[in-house]
């Protein structure tokens, strides 16, 4: 007799079996089609110029060769990274102080800036762990931005820090990361983010497995490894090169100096359009803590950083 607990025991199991063939079968030859020819990791805009530029912000992001290369071409034509939060993302009409040092007469060098909104130290600890090679002998600029020390972000960041790594390159320096007591505090992602990121790598693994390996499996074709140089770039040379202190008048800097808010380390602009505007964190040592993993990071891989204190945000 037909009744309705079978029915329903008849459809869940047509359901199986057409998710399984769906997902095992049609799903992966369907994948076959999408972006099947292998990208060359030369064959990118950063190697067809012939100065150094700053890599997409997604190639940082996944430690792509590309920005372990850009590394590389900063030391070997001696240039400076610069690394800060949103104050160093902001051009300033070409009056930020990295802009400055890339006018400066005296220094003749090139700055190249990385910065972004929440863009803290450990966002590199990963990147470093990865590749410390191309770190080594890396003479950097930190900006040390103090309203970080604020209540409400005076921690570790999931939003940040998902944003800015790759959950892949996460994994791959885990086990390094806990040996040098730096995953938990500064690396760990909450179980949401976690369970996300898992997800979206899950599924990127899954594509690339059937794209490559069963591509290859059908068209015989083979995965091209072979070492290629590093093609060195020219650093960045202004005709335009000035003295720093005839860029600011005295005046300049007075008027400038006017519209900080000790008390807070913002303009009172900022405060005003900020009535909640939360005061440093006392109790907090996560930043403190924070700066002193960076600077152990440094010493061990020999990176010559220079740590700036930044006067307001």
């Amino acid at each position: 007799m037909l009744t309705v607990k079978k029915i329903i025991k008849y459809k869940l199991w047509i359901s199986s079996v057409i998710a399984i063939i769906v997902g095992l079968i049609l799903l992966p030859i369907a994948l076959l089609f999408v972006n099947i020819q292998e990208e060359n990791p030369y064959d990118n805009e950063y190697y067809k110029s012939s100065t150094i530029k700053v890599p997409k912000g997604i190639y940082i992001k996944e430690a792509n060769k590309v920005f372990y290369d850009f590394l590389v071409d900063i030391k070997n034509t001696d240039g400076v990274l610069v690394l800060g939060t949103s104050e160093t993302s902001n051009w300033f009409s070409g009056k930020n102080y990295y802009s400055l040092l890339n006018k400066d007469i005296s220094i003749n060098r090139g700055f190249y800036t990385i910065a972004g909104a929440g863009r803290n130290a450990n966002m590199y600890f990963p990147l470093i762990l990865n590749n410390p090679e191309a770190f080594k002998g890396l003479e950097i600029i930190y900006y040390i931005n103090p309203t970080y020390w604020r209540e409400d972000l005076s921690k570790f960041d999931n939003q940040y820090f998902q944003r800015y790594v790759d959950f892949n390159i996460v994994l791959n320096t885990k086990a390094l990361a806990k040996e040098k007591d730096i995953y938990r505090n500064f690396m760990i992602l909450s179980p949401e983010y976690y369970i996300g990121a898992l997800s979206e790598k899950i599924i990127t693994d899954y594509r690339d497995l059937f794209r490559e390996n069963l591509n290859y499996l059908i068209s015989g074709s083979e995965n091209k490894n072979a070492e290629q140089t590093i093609v060195i770039k020219q650093k960045h040379s202004s005709k335009n090169k000035i003295k720093i202190e005839d860029y600011y008048t005295d005046e300049d800097l007075l008027k400038e100096q006017n519209k900080i808010n000790l008390k807070y380390n913002v303009t009172d602009k900022y405060l005003a359009n900020n009535e909640e505007f939360p005061e440093i964190d006392k109790e907090s040592t996560y930043h403190y803590d924070l700066l002193l993993a960076f600077i152990g990071l440094c010493k061990e891989y020999d990176i010559k950083c220079v740590f700036y204190l930044g006067p307001f945000n």
